[in-house]
């Protein structure tokens, strides 16, 4: 479940086969938001006053406070779940 993110050649193409919703939406709200790239994507999902970084449960492991920016993994041109989706629970915000 990776996405290569090569703004404005990518997203376009990325919604009909985006593996988890939430993730996509949010990729594509950082886009619009401006972003160049996906360096600051963890950082916007984080900022105060916003109500981007929704609540996460994970299953597997019993965590009932993580947050989004938690179970995402940034590198390079690159995000991934760290977990299945099967495994994440998400409580909008």
């Amino acid at each position: 479940m990776i996405a290569t993110a090569h703004y404005g050649r990518w997203l376009p193409n990325l919604q009909p086969a985006a593996p988890w919703p939430k993730r996509y939406r949010r990729l594509a709200a950082d886009y619009e938001d401006g972003a160049t790239s996906l360096a600051g994507f963890v950082a916007w999902l984080k900022a105060p006053g916003q109500k981007r970084n929704d609540e996460v449960s994970v299953i597997s492991t019993g965590a009932m406070d993580t947050e989004l920016d938690d179970v995402v993994a940034v590198s390079g041109a690159k995000v991934r779940l760290l977990y299945p989706v099967e495994q994440l629970v998400v409580r909008p915000r």
